[in-house]
């Protein structure tokens, strides 16, 4: 049966081609078994003219007699009608490294390769381009293109057929008119209406040759990369017709065949770019070392030598690099130079790579997409929103979408403008999908925006936990996070990814699955019947989830923090932790359905998920959402674009956005809450001269208690951290006798109320709970105090961490961290006493300084590189390494801190 399906396929493929091409096949009789005397199977590597169709061309003569495994393009794999058919013939998808590059995709590409190696153990046969993209000109140039390579390393005796094709050097599938790989499917269609013009059987016809050859004995199989590709080069480039022997190499001439019958009819070639350094980039301003350390990385992965790179040396055809070398060089930006999310499409020569790594050029913003503004821009009747009525959030949420309809929920640069009944559609389609998915936890990893908005939705309607994973932490918290929850997917994007940049993801690519393939693999029957269900009432979409017995008491969902010690706890929270929360924030602020929230912090963020994926959707008020935090410029353009009234965010993500922007762009905001880290008098002086005087206020919240535990309202003066929200009590108690304090007595914070959550995924750890009068709290860990007003005033925190852009990092983590890679560096330990103890300091407006004392001797840079490859948070910047024969300690055997603080920090500090 299968092989009957095969050669339907086949002969459906050489019908369609026939309309256009008339191809002559030569050597494909000489490849057969008594020619290839290796074991396994056969990779055949062709030369690459012309997009679709000669892969094409080649498989429907190739499959005649072996079974055929082609490595295509993950945009192509997954293309609808073409999606099908490769995943019938086992086809390997190959992620699309040219316009951009991420950890994932190189890992990704691994594998792909990895799978070929082994395939062709088992004896299957296999296609794959060895340029590893279209041609740019009559020359097949594969440069250092490294797939072949890689292959053969692993295993040089394979069989190796060649495939040389001539003829499509000037088909509209190639790069000669345009210079840029074609757009498939128009293309397509282009040529179909010109068939149907020309009367289907009196189309021109273009010629083609395909050219097999076993790989001959002088082929280099245990050579360099560079002798593989140059000999592969000379190979593809020799012209039709001339004999093996012949060194000759002219490459393939353009071939223009007429589209019509009627007349003659060509698409007309680009002139070829004259190679030049770009106008805004000044060689001169760049420094010297910067131009000799890309000068030497774009070498060492050409693997030529230095004097061969000139700034006008275009990165991908003079030197060839494929997709897989092109990542590395964006990687090689951010280590080095701290730039990230460099799309590999600005990667043209080396003069601009240049110009990125000295930050002289910015690279382009991704392209926004286009936005209803009338929609958005609808007159809405102000009045004040309330939670809406339900036990779970997906019943609040279906019943807020019933009464609000068609009117705005959410929009970002992405998506566009989404109405609450669209939302509810996407939601109820998505999570028909997500509800087979393995597993009752499912992990998602995306930052602020409508698409993590909808998943996570979604993810709860299928009767699912969703987790909320932080991607800026490092790989052994991720894979604490894997394990803790039991999670087996992970829900991202590839547009997310791609803006990523080095974030080490290897460990967690199993688990990983992107919005882009869900949406391919959604087909229409599923749609439908979600689009049928989405018009049904709350109780009937509740019902047919099975989640209409969810109680307030079930979990909701599970955010991970770090807190004071080396691995992350796991905090659940339930659909009444986080309804109570948002119910009380209502009662105790005005909130307005004409009101505007623009929402940045990452949904990892506890704020960030309550504030951003929930108040909204489950209260009527409108969303804005931008994904970085840390792009002040776009923060600023994004409020005024979206005409924003509420913002939030730690105080540094907030300083960006007012330094980037001007007065004009902030004059619809009236509330701005600043949380995560105390707010400096800066930002308040920067409120005021961007014309928003008494419009910041602060607030505090924690993970644990679904965030928020007080806030400033606006209507009342000022003061600390603000007053309790509706619902909540707190206490101050004496740190260690833990006896309730007077009003103005410093100590320990302790919060309760319904919002608090019930205890840490993993039941082994501390409780964080204390029983005070028959009472249970949650110990926050923060000191301070209540003034007269009743506000909280915070003093400081009583454990061992610091907070960083409004994460947490552990000091004893960073400590533990280094002590385990300390063989791999050599460090010599104490036999006795402790080794390395890590002081910090935080400073207002700065980073804070960490400092590493320890026993042995090592310099910054070091350490900073054993901190990475341990897996911890990139947010941990080592600043000072002190080097000590003995580590003072306490008369109980613990290291003496403040007797190191006091010497290494204290002591250091400028005097008033």
């Amino acid at each position: 049966m299968r092989t009957l399906i095969e050669g339907l396929i086949r002969w459906t493929l050489k019908i369609a081609l026939w309309f256009r091409y008339r191809i002559k096949v030569k050597g494909f009789d000489k490849v057969k078994k008594e020619n290839l005397k290796r074991p396994g199977g056969i990779l055949f590597l062709p030369n690459h003219s012309a997009m679709g169709v000669d892969p094409l061309a080649i498989a429907t003569v190739i499959t005649k007699k072996f079974r055929l495994r082609p490595l295509i393009v993950e945009y192509m794999y997954y293309a609808t009608g073409v999606h099908a058919v490769m995943k019938y013939i086992n086809a390997i998808p190959v992620p699309n490294n040219e316009v951009s590059s991420n950890s994932v995709k190189k890992i990704r590409s691994d594998k792909a390769l990895s799978e070929v190696v082994q395939g062709l153990k088992r004896g299957e046969n296999f296609l794959m381009y060895p340029s590893g993209r279209l041609k740019d000109t009559g020359y097949e140039f594969i440069g250092g293109a490294s797939g072949t390579h890689r292959i053969l390393g692993d295993n040089p005796e394979i069989n190796i057929v060649l495939v040389r094709l001539v003829g499509l050097w000037g088909s509209s599938f190639s790069k000669a008119y345009t210079g840029y790989s074609p757009p498939l499917f128009p293309t397509l269609w282009s040529g179909i209406k010109h068939t149907f013009k020309n009367l289907l059987f009196f189309n021109p016809r273009r010629k083609l040759t395909i050219e097999f050859e076993v790989a001959p004995e002088d082929f280099p199989r245990y050579g360099s990369r560079q002798e593989i590709n140059s000999w592969l080069e000379k190979w593809y480039d020799r012209p039709e017709g001339l004999r093996p022997k012949d060194s000759k190499v002219i490459g393939e001439p353009l071939k223009r065949v007429s589209y019509s019958l009627w007349k003659k009819e060509y698409l007309e070639p680009v002139p070829p770019k004259v190679k030049a350094v770009d106008p805004e980039i000044n060689l001169d301003k760049i420094p010297e070392e910067t131009k000799q350390k890309v000068i030497r990385k774009v070498a060492e992965v050409a693997g030529v030598n230095t004097k061969d790179i000139t700034p006008i040396t275009v990165i991908s055809s003079d030197l060839g690099l494929d997709s897989l070398d092109m990542a590395e060089l964006v990687l090689y930006l951010e280590e080095e130079f701290d730039v990230k999310g460099v799309p590999v499409i600005e990667l043209t020569n080396v003069a601009r790579m240049m110009a990125i790594a000295a930050r002289q050029i910015v690279p382009s913003d991704e392209k926004t997409a286009p936005i209803d503004t009338r929609a958005w821009d609808t007159k809405v009747e102000k009045e004040r929103v309330f939670v809406a009525e339900g036990e779970t959030i997906p019943e609040v949420f279906l019943n807020n979408a019933a009464r609000w309809g068609k009117a705005v929920a959410v929009g970002d640069d992405r998506t566009g403008v989404m109405t609450y009944e669209r939302l509810r559609l996407g939601a109820v389609v998505l999570a028909e999908y997500i509800k087979d998915l393995p597993g009752d936890n499912i992990g998602i990893m995306l930052p602020a925006s409508v698409g993590a908005t909808l998943t996570t939705l979604a993810v709860q309607l299928a009767g699912k936990v969703p987790v909320m994973i932080n991607w800026t932490v490092g790989p052994r918290h991720l894979n604490h996070v894997i394990e803790g929850a039991g999670i087996k997917r992970i829900l991202t994007s590839w547009a997310f990814l791609d803006k990523l940049g080095n974030v080490d993801l290897a460990d967690v690519d199993d688990e990983l699955l992107m919005l882009e393939d869900v949406k391919r693999e959604i087909g229409l029957g599923r749609k439908i019947r979600g689009a049928l269900l989405s018009k049904k009432s709350p109780e009937k979409i509740l019902e047919h989830f099975k989640i209409d017995k969810r109680t307030k008491d079930d979990t909701a969902v599970i955010l991970f923090t770090s807190g004071t010690e080396a691995a992350p706890k796991g905090v659940p929270l339930t659909h009444g932790n986080i309804l109570s929360n948002l119910r009380s924030v209502c009662k105790t602020v005005e909130v307005f359905s004409n009101d505007i929230y623009f929402a940045v912090l990452p949904p990892f963020h506890s704020f960030g998920l309550t504030a951003g994926v929930f108040f909204g959707t489950l209260t009527g008020m409108r969303v804005a959402f931008y994904p970085d935090p840390t792009n002040g410029p776009m923060m600023a353009r994004g409020i005024e674009k979206w005409r924003c009234t509420v913002v939030t965010g730690a105080p540094t993500f907030l300083k960006a956005m007012l330094k980037a922007g001007e007065p004009e762009q902030f004059q619809t905001l009236r509330w701005v809450v600043s949380g995560a880290e105390k707010a400096p008098p800066e930002l308040y002086d920067l409120m005021e001269r961007k014309g928003m005087p008494g419009v910041l206020r602060e607030g505090y919240g924690i993970t644990e208690t679904s965030p928020v535990l007080t806030l400033n309202r606006l209507d009342m003066e000022p003061g600390g951290v603000g007053m309790p929200v509706a619902d909540v009590d707190l206490l101050i108690i004496h740190p260690e006798t833990h006896k309730p304090l007077q009003q103005g007595e410093d100590g320990l914070v302790l919060a309760r109320g319904p919002n608090v959550f019930k205890g840490y995924l993993n039941k082994m750890l501390k409780s964080p709970f204390l029983t005070i009068e028959g009472k249970e709290w949650y110990n926050t860990g923060d000191l301070g105090h209540i003034d007269d007003e009743g506000r909280l005033i915070l003093s400081g925190r009583l454990k061992r961490f610091i907070k960083i852009g409004g994460e947490m990092i552990s000091l004893g983590a960073i400590e533990h961290a280094l002590l385990s890679i300390a063989p791999k560096y050599g460090w010599k330990l104490a036999e006795e006493g402790p080794s390395i103890a890590v002081i910090a300091l935080e400073i207002p407006d700065q980073r804070p300084l960490i400092k590493v004392v320890s026993i042995f001797e090592s310099n910054v840079d070091e350490l900073n590189k054993a901190c990475r490859e341990s897996g911890l948070s990139n947010l941990v910047k080592i600043t000072e390494h002190i080097h000590l024969d003995e580590i003072p300690v306490m008369g109980t055997g613990k290291i003496n801190y403040r007797e190191l603080e006091n010497r290494y920090i204290t002591s250091t500090l400028p005097l008033d």
